[in-house]
């Protein structure tokens, strides 16, 4: 067969590439009353600003870039294993590990909540499971806390306050610890072998530092169904947390099993506290509810309603501090997965959705749940996220580091480019940002882009001589690097993010449309090298991908797929599949 005949007789489709773009998070919807943690605690959607910081899936603080009013939706509560819960829409994304998933060892996949609800259970088992988030960094107050959060704890669990503070607890090391963290003028006299009371040293008339304490913050002289956790502690910072969490657990908690735990009280209000804190720091907590009863002159009476949490900790957080509760604590021997276990129709309502920082918009909402709303590459054939703008990070699927500079981003490149692997898909989040890193490296300026137009005019000889390198780069590293991937038979998917640009046809009208967030001086390259380009957008409660130019949206196709496709990685393919490869009209001076 001759060069020609090879040519004309090709039926194979090489991998496609091209860039996929949209205003952040698409198909997001939650209701406005839906709550959004923040570093100072949870606010209801309707009250999240654009530079609001709120918590993402990292636990830490990220800034709120977009609020996109989403109308009126269907609206529906999914409960998890543990009692929590959240709202939102049908078409809602999550990432979530099927039992099969699990059996199999494979990571999972972005699941809409219609599909979700479809596929609620395998047989009788709960079929779906989403990610925790980690621990959370919250906004931590300047004023030291009035007592310390381990002898608060166990207070909490064990101690009493009348006209002094009581603690009830035989353990010897409990009442060594209590003495060591006691304020220096106060010290702990024991009348009998559990009993401590906590007085001052030498004026005994006058109230303990530890009294002193209890009294600022409302905790004195009260029952035990009514004592609680002050906001500034379950707001401090994790290691305060979690030393609150451990004098809890001291006192009133019990080791289970390997990696659980449980504690029991009468404080419908502690108890939630104690969710709380064990959610905040990455764990499991599920509460139940039981009417407790006793005897009395051979009587049975019923008591006070009891509460009762199972905590478990999958993370490597060890919730207790005594001998006691040491001796038997093991670290866990199975996975308590977050599972899904229902889903109940809860009306239409207004919704919104909300952009943070990153491309997949993670955020964490209701009860500690973490919002996934992955993109469209996520859900593309065994993909690898090349995270450029660290916001992958908790995306169920193979990512790189958050990688923060050229000379970081580059030899990942190199090694899917040229190195054996199994991936099917990568996908670089976002295109902007690794095309800014490398913006950075040949203006010098790695990690530190302040004055970046400047510098790039006066880099390379100056005379704008910097820009002109960066284009070569591109040109003569960058896209043949893509390339062998595509010819390896790796699809390359570039995420951007979604700006108003002004469009010069090859006619010379100028028009403004939504475009990807690319510098304009690169712009026209990747258009040009990419086989589809395709807007994300919301057409009413469906999620679309524009693949034709329109006014309003550039876009572009080499596959002759006309109209609209739904936002779905596998509707592509079978689309692109369906259609030959064709040469199309592309935009110029982008």
């Amino acid at each position: 067969m001759t060069l020609l005949e090879s040519v004309l007789n090709q039926t194979h489709m090489r991998a496609p590439k091209g860039i996929v773009y949209g205003p952040p998070g698409v198909g997001k919807a939650q209701p406005l009353d839906a709550k959004v943690l923040t570093p100072t605690g949870f606010v209801e959607m309707k009250n999240i600003q654009v530079g609001d910081p709120v918590i993402g899936a990292d636990g830490n603080p990220h800034r709120v870039l977009g609020v996109y009013p989403q109308g009126e939706k269907n609206i529906f509560k999914v409960i998890f294993r543990d009692g929590s819960a959240t709202e939102c829409c049908d078409d809602h994304l999550w990432f979530t590990q099927t039992l099969t998933e699990r059996e199999q060892g494979i990571a999972g996949a972005v699941r809409s909540l219609q599909a979700i609800r479809a596929t609620l259970q395998y047989g009788t088992r709960f079929n779906h499971a989403v990610p925790r988030v980690q621990q959370i960094n919250f906004k931590v107050s300047t004023e030291p806390l009035p007592l310390h959060p381990w002898l608060l704890g166990m207070y909490l669990g064990d101690g009493h306050a009348n006209t002094s503070v009581v603690i009830t607890n035989p353990e010897p090391d409990v009442q060594e610890k209590i003495v060591s963290l006691l304020a220096d003028g106060d010290t702990a006299v024991p009348f009998d072998s559990i009993n401590l009371r906590i007085v001052r040293k030498s004026e005994h008339t006058q109230p303990s530092a530890f009294m002193a304490a209890l009294r600022k913050l409302n905790l004195d002289r009260l029952n035990a169904e009514q004592k609680f956790v002050p906001r500034c502690y379950l707001f401090a910072s994790i290691e305060d947390r979690l030393q609150l969490l451990r004098g809890l657990f001291d006192s009133d908690g019990f080791v289970t099993k390997p990696g659980a735990i449980e504690f029991c009280t009468v404080s419908e209000q502690l108890a939630e506290n104690v969710c709380f804190l064990i959610r905040s720091l990455g764990g499991s907590a599920k509460l139940s509810r039981k009417k407790t009863t006793f005897t009395y002159c051979g009587e049975k009476r019923e008591g006070q309603l009891a509460y009762r949490i199972y905590g478990s900790f999958t993370n490597g957080v060890i919730p207790v501090s005594s001998k006691k509760h040491g001796d038997k604590w093991q670290p866990p021997q199975w996975v308590i997965r977050h599972t899904i276990r229902e889903i109940q129709p809860a009306g239409r309502k207004i919704s919104q959705c909300i952009k943070i920082d990153a491309i997949d918009s993670l955020y964490v909402t209701d009860d500690f749940i973490v919002t996934h709303n992955t993109t469209f590459g996520a859900a593309t054939h065994k993909p690898i996220i090349i995270d450029c703008e660290n916001g992958a990070a908790h995306m169920q699927c193979d990512r790189t580091p958050y990688l923060a500079d050229w000379d970081t981003i580059q030899p990942w490149l190199e090694a899917l480019a040229h190195d054996e692997h199994t991936y099917g898909t990568v996908v670089i989040d976002s295109i902007d940002w690794l095309l800014r890193r490398m913006e950075e490296r040949v203006a010098g300026v790695n990690g530190d882009p302040r004055n970046m137009d400047k510098t790039m005019n006066r880099s390379h000889g100056g005379y704008g001589n910097g820009k002109q390198v960066l284009r070569n780069y591109v040109y003569q590293y960058l896209l043949p690097t893509l390339d062998a991937m595509v010819n390896k038979g790796i699809s390359v998917v570039l995420l951007a993010h979604a700006s108003r640009r002004t469009i010069t046809t090859i006619d010379g009208i100028s028009m403004e449309k939504s475009a990807p967030e690319i510098h304009p001086d690169l712009m026209n390259t990747m258009v040009e090298w990419s086989d589809f380009v395709g807007a994300a957008r919301m057409d009413g409660d469906l999620r679309e991908l524009v693949l034709n130019e329109t006014a309003q949206l550039l876009a572009k196709n080499r596959y002759g797929i006309s109209g609209v496709l739904p936002l779905d990685w596998n509707c592509f393919i079978n689309a692109m599949s369906n259609h030959k490869p064709q040469v199309t009209g592309e935009t110029i001076n982008g």
